[in-house]
């Protein structure tokens, strides 16, 4: 097997930027390519970069995806192998950096994990939970779901690393959301002018508070199949200006007490105030929120998508 001359993987673990950063590295390949960078992806996916479409990076989730990304690539040798995937943080700490170790003895290992502040994480996992995976429950499920702690995985996933000998860079996309661009530069070594960008500056738009809570009564009443309103709203519609979930005050306090020692237990591995506690009122839900309001564009949007998706249904039926 050819060998690169190193291996640099970008890795997030859901919702900090990583969908901007790949649909740049996808509209970027043959420019990265000229400069010795080999980012393989299908011509597929270099399309959807195209029109600012999502990609979900250069390495499957299946068997053998690793070969299946080399199959996309010529001939790497000498060459600086790219690989972009969010799944790499839940993955690494159980076999991908042996099995990287293995297949490419001797290369040495870059990688570069966005991280984001806890509140703010889990507001944004649980938005596009309602977004794209038919989930029709309250935020107060996410706040109060064990499973939702990624300091503690980061911690693990730099612990694979060290044991690999891999080297880590760390990023807050809470901080440094408007300089992205920037750190995968830097951590390239290439200047920006090397990177295209997606036709849109926002790439896999969040839902609008009032979005979002139509979209879940939809998930609730039409759990499989109702995710194509929130498609078509977030390709169609400007960037959301109020994109935060509400609770109740008593469910995000406790949730602020338990969350403050996992920060200072992740600012004391990585040595830095890398993670901070937010404030919790934008999250608060008042009065006013019991409440839907809609643009007039808003409201066009939906009744123009449940429409024809009505119409198909007749023609079918």
């Amino acid at each position: 097997m050819s060998q690169p001359k190193e291996i640099l993987l970008h890795v997030g673990h859901g919702k900090t930027g990583t969908s901007f950063l790949q649909s740049v590295l996808a509209a970027s390949s043959d420019a990265l390519h000229f400069r010795q960078i080999c980012y393989p992806i299908s011509n597929t996916d270099r399309e959807r970069a195209a029109k600012g479409l999502t990609t979900s990076g250069n390495l499957s989730n299946g068997e053998n995806s690793w070969d299946k990304m080399l199959m996309q690539a010529d001939d790497i040798a000498g060459m600086s192998l790219l690989v972009s995937n969010e799944n790499l943080f839940q993955r690494l700490f159980d076999t991908i950096a042996e099995d990287i170790s293995t297949r490419h003895p001797g290369v040495p290992v870059s990688v570069l994990l966005f991280v984001r502040n806890p509140l703010e994480n889990v507001a944004a996992s649980y938005s596009q939970a309602v977004k794209s995976g038919n989930l029709a429950l309250a935020f107060e499920y996410a706040l109060n779901n064990p499973h939702n702690d990624n300091i503690s995985r980061a911690i693990k996933f730099a612990e694979a690393c060290k044991r690999a000998n891999f080297k880590l860079t760390v990023r807050n996309y809470s901080y440094e959301r408007n300089r992205l661009l920037t750190h995968l530069s830097d951590w390239l070594c290439q200047p920006e002018s090397t990177f295209v960008l997606p036709p849109v500056r926002v790439v896999n738009r969040s839902l609008d508070s009032a979005e979002l809570e139509i979209q879940r009564a939809m998930n609730k009443y039409l759990p499989v199949d109702g995710a194509f309103l929130a498609q078509t709203m977030s390709a169609r519609l400007p960037p959301a200006a109020n994109s935060k979930p509400k609770a109740s005050r008593e469910a995000l306090e406790t949730y602020s007490e338990e969350i403050g020692e996992r920060i200072k237990k992740g600012n004391a591995y990585f040595g830095r105030e890398l993670y901070y506690e937010e404030d919790i009122e934008p999250y608060v839900e008042g009065p006013q929120d019991k409440q839907i309001c809609l643009s007039r564009e808003q409201l066009d949007v939906m009744m123009e998508t449940m429409a024809a998706r009505l119409r198909m249904l007749s023609r079918s039926s």
